[in-house]
């Protein structure tokens, strides 16, 4: 005697799967989504995924989900800023600077990893940034050799160090006090070839003898301004200076000038001319 043979017919189920906006019927006896899925000519492929999975049954309601996943990557470059390092020579003529090493920006890349699901973006993970090149510090030396130069034209005179700062007047009954002062910070009369600075940087320039082109030779004598030179004339307190006059010989010059500071020179420059 043979043994009898069993066969067992399993019918066909429709399903109705959605991928997106796109929904396809198919016909599958297949155990598994993944299987059915595949009899149909649509498996899953790479990062897809299905719901229910594709290991599992196939759902009573006929119902097969399926998200087509794709990745790509965006790949961006950003500057890194390089640095400056500075130091003083007594090789380099004071006001002058000298690059010994030119500074080069370092370059770091940015990779995003971007996913689409069903063609449409659905997430962005930027991975860690890696630097491809670091940036090159760049090296510059100011110089501290004080060195005399003429100032030129009929004036006889050595400078040291010229600089353009904002000028304005003043004189004993022409100083703002709503009187007349005839006084200064440092003790001498007021008027011509007295010229003031802002009190923030009196001490370190008291005394000295400038020259100003159009109104001569001066002492830095008095203080002045504050806060009001920045708000009414729109420039640092350190490029300020007000030139003193008589009240009988009032010349007015206002504006931008070149102010050349005369020997001798300082034993140490002061920091906002560096």
């Amino acid at each position: 005697m043979s043994e009898s043979l069993v066969i067992t017919i399993l019918p066909a189920r429709e399903l109705s799967v959605t991928t997106g906006d796109q929904v396809i019927t198919i016909r599958s006896a297949a155990g598994t989504v993944g299987e059915a899925l595949a009899e149909a000519g649509i498996p899953l492929m790479g990062l897809d995924s299905s719901l229910p999975a594709e290991n599992e049954a196939l759902p009573l309601d006929g119902q097969i989900q399926v998200t087509r996943v794709s990745e790509s990557f965006l790949v961006e470059y950003e500057s890194i800023p390089f640095s400056t390092e500075e130091s003083y020579s007594e090789d380099v003529p004071f006001g002058n600077q000298e690059v010994k090493q030119t500074g080069v920006n370092g370059v770091t890349m940015i990779r995003t990893r971007v996913r689409f699901e069903n063609g449409i973006e659905a997430s962005r993970e930027d991975e860690e940034k890696s630097t491809l090149r670091e940036p090159i510090t760049q090296i510059v030396v100011s110089g501290s050799k004080i060195t005399l130069a003429p100032v030129g034209g009929n004036a006889p005179y050595q400078y040291w160090y010229a600089t353009e700062m904002y000028a304005t007047w003043y004189s004993p009954c022409n100083s703002g006090t709503g009187g007349c002062a005839y006084g200064t910070a440092s003790g001498a009369p007021a008027g011509f070839g007295i010229v003031a600075v802002d009190y923030s940087i009196y001490s370190y320039l008291a005394g000295m003898r400038v020259y100003i082109p159009g109104y001569g030779v001066a002492t830095i004598g008095d203080t002045g301004g504050g806060p009001i030179v920045e708000t009414n004339y729109g420039v640092a307190r350190t490029q300020w200076i007000d030139l003193g006059y008589d009240d009988n010989n009032i010349g007015g010059l206002s504006g931008w000038v070149t102010v050349y500071f005369l020997e001798p020179a300082p034993a140490e420059i002061p920091y906002f001319f560096r």
